[in-house]
């Protein structure tokens, strides 16, 4: 008896489901118990296409920080060649008339220019306008301002009073030597800008030579490094004026 009744209720409930499908209530399966045409995605089909999706994100990511970095590498060559031609000029027209030269506290006054510089982290020279960073190395045309002989004097701002940012934050002055003979007749500048940050170049004590690398775990490794650039200016003018 409890298997017929069990039967019963069997059959009334699938008569139920086939009066539920004719009417259109709910949509027929297929022998898996899955609704016919909404075939969903296995665990593995899910996983591969994430995988896929983050293998595409992870390429363009890549691309993108290659691209940024090649572009900024390129702004701060400019800058650094630019920089590099405007001291040839500006230093040497300058020397060869005037023979006036003051240096000091990261300062070179010729004539009637003066350059004022920061060496890597250093920021003796800055501006008095504290609402703008100091500058790596800025120019100032400037005949009577005296900023070589008054250190403590700064310039306002930049584009302000003859003052013009020759090197900006991404490129780095390694080294701005500036060197006059006894008599004065005869001056001397050793500069050295860079890229910075990882990128920046280190000098070989062996040879006195600046090469390029990676930083490796803290450590400097000489080798290939693509976004690495330097330019190490060697000038030597002689005074024409000179008072001395």
């Amino acid at each position: 008896m409890t298997r017929i009744k069990k039967t019963t209720r069997k059959f009334a409930r699938l008569n139920k489901r086939i009066t539920q499908v004719k009417q259109g209530i709910i949509a027929p399966t297929d022998q898996t118990g899955q609704r016919n045409g909404t075939k969903g995605f296995t665990l593995i089909e899910l996983s591969m296409a994430l995988l896929f999706v983050s293998f595409i994100m992870l390429f363009l990511v890549t691309t993108l920080f290659t691209i940024m970095r090649t572009y900024n590498k390129g702004v701060w060559v400019s800058q650094i060649n630019q920089a590099g031609r405007q001291i040839n000029a500006d230093i040497g027209d300058q020397m060869r008339f005037s023979g006036n030269v003051v240096s000091a506290n990261n300062r070179l006054c010729v004539g009637g220019i003066a350059y004022l510089w920061n060496e890597k982290d250093e920021t003796v020279n800055s501006y008095s306008d504290p609402n703008f960073a100091s500058s790596r190395l800025v120019l100032i045309r400037a005949v009577d301002k005296g900023y070589c002989n008054d250190t403590s004097q700064m310039p306002d701002r930049p584009g302000a009073d003859g003052v013009s940012v020759l090197l900006g934050s991404g490129v780095v002055v390694q080294r701005f030597d500036v060197t006059q003979s006894s008599r004065g007749d005869l001056l001397r500048v050793n500069a050295v800008f860079s890229t910075g940050g990882d990128n920046q170049p280190q000098l070989d004590t062996t040879d006195g030579q600046w090469r390029c690398g990676d930083v490796v775990g803290g450590t400097f490794i000489a080798g290939s490094n693509h976004y690495c650039a330097f330019i190490d200016l060697n000038l030597t003018v002689f005074g024409r004026n000179s008072t001395k």
